[in-house]
């Protein structure tokens, strides 16, 4: 189980967002330090031509052109006045995608990394979701699903966006001697796996020992700031007034940092 920490990691930290809003759902104690991180944000490619996904549909769009405008002044909606940077990579969402994923995806998140890494010198942190959640085909059992509605959310199987934002940025950067990895929990995916089911096969991966910690969010704050992804709330919580959003949120949340060997 990790143990309480008092504060979010100091220095240069870069937070991998796979879509606009995981960081602010899972990293609510990481954004709240008055130091300035970067947010890059993956999978926020316009396709063309437009496409009408279920999804989009779900959300309240008539297409993705009308998806991805909202979705970026949602963005920059939760940043207003906020001292981090916001910044994409511009990789296309898995729901657009008809296909495997092309190798020039890597390439890009690639990148997009050592651009962040080349201003920098000196250790650094890149932050990215550990995968929690049921794995995509897996079902998910009724008492999980109960768990998650008591809390106000939904137990979700996870994207393979996330997988691919993790495993990219660990075997580009696994060799790096200035560079730490945190792993963050994401949210509402930890409600039918956590994190922590996860983390043995990281750490046997990348050949680095994970040291769980834990940090507290101010609620509130957190609460505001989800508030702004209005497209994406009745997918996330049961109720989503600021109020029912401060209630459903972890008062925690749980991270595993892995130093270089």
């Amino acid at each position: 189980m990790p143990e309480p920490r008092a504060a979010a990691p100091n220095g240069p930290l870069l937070l991998l967002s796979p879509h606009l809003d995981d960081v602010a759902l899972s990293c609510g104690a990481l954004l709240e330090r008055a130091e300035p991180l970067t947010i890059y944000d993956v999978f926020t490619q316009r396709p063309e031509p437009e496409q009408f996904t279920e999804l989009d549909k779900r959300c309240g769009f008539e297409g993705s052109n009308e998806a991805m405008d909202a979705r970026w002044a949602e963005e920059n909606q939760a940043f207003d006045g906020s001292p981090h940077a916001v910044a994409a990579v511009d990789l296309l969402d898995e729901q657009y995608r008809d296909g495997p994923r092309d190798d020039r995806d890597t390439l890009r998140l690639e990148r997009a990394l050592d651009s962040w890494l080349a201003g920098i010198d000196g250790p650094v942190t890149v932050a990215m979701p550990v995968g929690a959640g049921a794995p995509r085909g897996v079902s998910i059992s009724l008492a999980t699903r109960w768990k998650a509605r008591r809390a106000g959310t939904f137990a979700l199987n996870n994207s393979a966006d996330h997988f691919f934002v993790r495993d990219t940025a660990i075997a580009h950067l696994r060799d790096a001697d200035d560079v730490t990895f945190l792993l963050y929990e994401e949210y509402p995916y930890l409600y039918a796996m956590g994190g922590s089911r996860v983390v043995p096969m990281i750490e046997t991966w990348v050949g680095r020992r994970a040291v769980g910690y834990e940090l507290a969010v101010d609620p509130v704050a957190k609460a505001r700031r989800v508030a702004a992804y209005t497209s994406q709330l009745d997918m996330l919580f049961r109720s989503h007034s600021v109020g029912a959003l401060e209630r459903a949120l972890p008062r925690t949340e749980r991270y595993w940092e892995l130093g270089p060997s």
